[in-house]
């Protein structure tokens, strides 16, 4: 269940959208580099959907409530096995974490389900924010 003031998973594997998005931006089991908290907060720091404080040029502008929310969350995802923390606190997503992100997800319609659409599209946007 996602904790109240983060947004519920919409996949429903996850506690929430956040622990999805966080455990996305970590590296895959099978690379030879992980991430540092500090190093992560900055790296997810341009995802308006992760709502962790803001980052300044060096990663820190509330640094250490980023830094206490963003272990917060690793840690919970370390205890569902999603990912693990390696020596000198460097952050690496596990294969069940991997297979969790890249397997089928709760609500996934069955293969013979028709094509829900057609999508429209309705031009372009205009740069500069006009609509």
């Amino acid at each position: 269940m996602a904790p109240k003031n983060l947004r519920p998973d919409p996949a429903g594997i996850f506690d929430s959208d956040v622990h999805r998005r966080v455990l996305a931006h970590l590296s895959t089991p099978d690379s030879e580099v992980g991430w540092t908290v500090p190093a992560l907060l900055y790296r997810i720091a341009p995802d308006q959907h992760t709502p962790m404080p803001p980052v300044d040029e060096y990663g820190f502008a509330d640094g250490a409530a980023g830094v206490g929310e963003l272990t917060k969350i690793l840690t919970e995802l370390k205890s569902d096995g999603y990912a693990k923390r390696h020596a000198g606190d460097v952050w690496q997503m596990s294969q069940k974490g991997f297979d969790a992100l890249t397997g089928p997800i709760a609500n996934e319609p069955s293969p013979d389900e028709p094509v829900q659409g057609p999508a429209v599209l309705l031009g372009p946007t205009e740069i500069g924010g006009k609509s």
